[in-house]
């Protein structure tokens, strides 16, 4: 699942650069951009077995049984989430901005993110604070 997940994730910041950057200014940063995400990929699936043995230690089960739990878990979390966060007013959610930012790989923040708010839709946005913070619960 892990992989899978990795393979999402590339996928929304490859959505979120194409409506942040020009081609040209992608296609110059790309490099960085990319050893970033991978960065971002590792801290993320090394958070994620640390998680995954440390609860295996605790529980009855095979590996996979905990894995499934644990995301059950992060879903539902991520599903609250993104209903309060829809339901707070847009001055309220601006306010999560910074959350957003620190989801971006660090290159794409630096270039574009006094775009976000005319480039990126509101669900998009929401979905990006929602899961990170539903990951780390």
């Amino acid at each position: 699942s892990s992989a899978n997940k990795c393979g999402v994730i590339t996928s929304s910041y490859e959505i979120c650069a194409a409506m942040l950057l020009s081609e040209e200014d992608f296609y110059d940063n790309k490099e960085q951009i990319v050893e970033e995400v991978i960065d971002k990929l590792r801290e993320l699936a090394k958070m994620e077995a640390e998680l995954l043995f440390k609860e295996f230690a605790h529980q009855k089960g095979s590996l996979p049984d905990v894995s499934q739990k644990i995301s059950n878990s992060i879903n539902s979390a991520t599903d609250a989430l993104i209903s309060a966060l829809v339901d707070l007013p847009q001055n309220k959610r601006e306010e999560l901005l910074p959350l957003f930012q620190e989801h971006l790989p660090k290159t794409l923040s630096e270039m574009a993110f006094d775009k976000v708010i005319d480039k990126v839709p509101d669900q998009y946005i929401i979905n990006a604070i929602a899961c990170p913070l539903a990951s780390k619960m």
